[in-house]
């Protein structure tokens, strides 16, 4: 699994993995924090779960997934570590 989290000017961070880990970053978050609501765009979706709010972008079958605040961004750190501990 390639992941990593890379921090962002502003003080937040994306998430950063291969298209093949998607389905695994998806149970991740399921797992960790509930139901995903999304609001699908022509060139991004917004994702809402945990009671943040995360931009998904695919661009150049890159996908990552932005925190827009701190809050966000720890919830990612999070992720990560889930993620790293059960496929490392």
């Amino acid at each position: 699994m390639a992941i990593s989290l890379l921090p962002l000017p502003k003080g937040n961070a994306s998430l950063e993995f291969a298209p093949a880990d998607l389905a695994n970053v998806r149970e991740a978050i399921s797992a960790l924090f509930g139901p995903v609501l999304s609001d699908v765009q022509p060139t991004y979706a917004r994702l809402t779960f945990g009671g943040e709010t995360f931009l998904f972008e695919q661009e150049w079958d890159e996908p990552c997934l932005i925190a827009q605040n701190e809050a966000g961004t720890l919830m990612l750190e999070q992720l990560l570590e889930h993620l790293q501990s059960r496929h490392p």
